[in-house]
């Protein structure tokens, strides 16, 4: 896959070829909102100048989806109930850092790369990196990253602790069990235990699954928020950025592009499968900067509360072409340009495609799989 950067040019021309071609009807709803296409129009293309690099594209050579009939987000049955949130709802990465001895971080290392079920790798360094020695860790029988362990030590800043642990939960069991159970070893079961319940959450991804929808069919709001990227394939939009690094940042992709498989679902007679995914910095975020402890893990958010998200699928070819326009450049570009008041016009005809979660269930699963997972690695260091 070849990356390439979008000038203005390019970008305009994208935006004007997708949402210019009306036809000779116009309904009442199109006319509502031919007054503000036209007004964001007009300026973006200097409002892009002040952008910079921060839209670009991908270039693939992969095959044209053929359009396919499947369900919309919408139509998912009862997403407010929790028993069917658990088909759509996962985390996808959770980072600890552990109050353990440098002496010890040092005997672990040593003890993972004398068991023989283990298979540890020093990896090399990033530039920036807040840890000195960072390794992979999996088990020998497992071929691919997918089930990868990844292990920091040697922090480059005093406040930060000592061992790092970043991880998969729904991939990476057994590579987690070993690396807790050799810290018991090292440091004792009892002492193990506790480290663990103490261990500080740095970083919570939770993922939502969207089948049957591409990323192109949804709009995504994060309030406050100014920096967006947006990514390009040969099918259309496939993967948006909102927000830097910092408390929380959401993305949008393609899971099954993510995955190398087929775009092509009528022939695999498959759906497509967008995520949602939010990566959550606890210590980043003004209500819980002095950390949030693993046993502590009800006092995080509703890590999906930051975000709107519209189904544009079906809207009116007017209100469409603004939307089109925010996917690749952000809302707060388009809202820049309008007036408040235009914003506000915008902003209340968006709430009939609204996608509506109930954050109240989603918290409840969201501290349930934390929970459980918190009882895997509890019941890892128990069995020394």
């Amino acid at each position: 896959m070849n990356q390439k950067k979008i000038n203005n040019d390019d970008l305009y021309n994208i935006i004007i070829n997708n949402t210019s071609n009306t036809s000779s009807k116009e309904s009442k709803e199109d006319s509502i909102f031919k007054a503000l296409f036209t007004c964001v129009v007009q300026g973006l293309e200097g409002a892009l100048n002040n952008s910079g690099g921060k839209i670009t594209s991908f270039k693939s050579c992969g095959e044209v989806v053929e359009a396919c009939n499947s369900f919309s987000s919408i139509e998912l049955p009862n997403l407010n109930l929790s028993d069917v949130l658990k088909e759509f709802i996962a985390i996808d990465k959770l980072s600890l850092t552990l109050a353990l001895k440098e002496s010890d971080c040092k005997k672990l290392i040593k003890q993972l790369e004398a068991n023989d079920r283990a298979k540890i790798k020093k990896i090399k360094k990033r530039r920036k990196g807040k840890y000195k020695d960072s390794y992979q860790l999996t088990t020998k029988k497992v071929k691919k990253i997918k089930g990868t362990v990844y292990i920091g030590s040697c922090p480059t800043y005093s406040k930060l602790r000592n061992l790092k642990i970043e991880f998969n939960p729904s991939n990476s069991r057994k590579a987690v069990t070993l690396l807790f159970k050799e810290l018991s070893r090292v440091v004792g079961c009892k002492k193990a235990e506790k480290l663990t319940k103490g261990a500080r959450i740095t970083r919570v991804d939770l993922a939502l699954d969207i089948y049957g929808s591409h990323v192109r069919d949804f709009l995504l709001i994060k309030p406050r928020c100014r920096y967006h990227e947006a990514y390009l394939s040969s099918v259309g939009l496939n993967t948006t950025y909102h927000g830097k690094r910092g408390a929380c940042r959401v993305i949008t992709y393609d899971k099954r592009t993510e995955m190398g498989l087929s775009q092509n679902t009528d022939k695999e007679n498959s759906l497509s499968h967008t995520r949602i995914e939010s990566q959550f910095r606890p210590y980043r975020f003004p209500k819980t900067s002095e950390g949030v402890k693993l046993e502590s893990y009800k006092r995080l958010p509703s890590l999906l509360q930051f975000i709107n998200i519209y189904n544009i699928k079906n809207m009116p070819k007017g209100q469409k072409d603004l939307c089109l326009i925010m996917q690749l450049t952000g809302h707060a570009l388009v809202r820049k340009i309008l007036t408040r008041a235009e914003w506000q016009q915008f902003s209340k005809s968006l709430k009939e495609f609204e996608v509506t979660l109930d954050h109240v269930a989603i918290k409840q699963l969201q501290n349930k799989l934390i929970k459980r997972e918190l009882k895997r690695l509890i019941k890892s260091t128990s069995v020394a």
